[in-house]
């Protein structure tokens, strides 16, 4: 909630100033934290916001099954189920008569293979699966260091540090980080003398009675 809603924020901030660009009036943005989760759930409130019962919603959407050595996510839906039955080694399989059925076959299909076989045949299928991977998987897959999605950073702390970068990409610009996140009051001398005028008399005093602070690097 507190990611997307930062997101939603930077949206709305930039459709602000667009539409100041263009009405020449600024205006207020508003975003809560709940009604940005809210917001993204939107899918599966569905059939809540039209006449849906409780029953009416399944967590089917996204199945998750065992293969020989790890997991794997395959959508029901009749339109796949084709590619589906072939990537799995089972070609001109019948369409499963039910939600329970498909779920039912396709883990004992997939439970018969390691990922490695269901990956080359779901790939050769053109059938749509996704490998269920831990987050240090993740971070150490080839497409991401490809696309430049994660940036080595100088840590004032840790010496070098790893982190996600941007997943916007421009042609003309750098989306990379700058540099690390500054230290809890790194930035409150350059802060108060920059933005606000203070003398370095005046910010020594208000650091000397606590009413400000500053953490440097070690």
């Amino acid at each position: 909630a507190d990611i997307v809603t930062g997101m939603n924020a930077c949206s709305g901030v930039l459709a602000a100033l667009y539409d100041r660009e263009q009405s020449g009036r600024g205006q207020h943005v508003d975003v809560s934290l709940v009604e940005s989760q809210f917001a993204m759930l939107f899918e599966a409130a569905g059939p809540a916001l039209n006449g849906g019962v409780a029953e009416d919603w399944r967590p089917f959407r996204h199945p998750i099954f065992e293969a020989k050595d790890g997991f794997v996510c395959i959508n029901p839906g009749p339109s796949v189920w084709p590619r589906v039955a072939e990537g799995l080694g089972h070609p001109g399989a019948p369409p499963p008569a039910s939600i329970a059925d498909f779920q039912q076959r396709v883990a004992q299909w997939a439970g018969a293979l390691t990922l490695d076989e269901l990956e080359r045949g779901m790939d050769a299928a053109g059938a749509p699966f996704g490998i269920v991977r831990s987050m240090q998987d993740a971070v150490e897959l080839p497409y991401f260091a490809e696309r430049g999605m994660i940036a080595e950073l100088p840590d004032p702390i840790d010496g070098t540090l790893r982190a996600i970068s941007s997943p916007i990409h421009l042609s003309e610009a750098a989306t990379t980080p700058t540099g690390p996140a500054p230290l809890a009051g790194e930035q409150t001398r350059d802060v108060l003398s920059e933005e606000l005028g203070y003398s370095a008399e005046r910010i020594d005093a208000l650091l000397s009675d606590g009413a400000v602070a500053e953490q440097v690097a070690p």
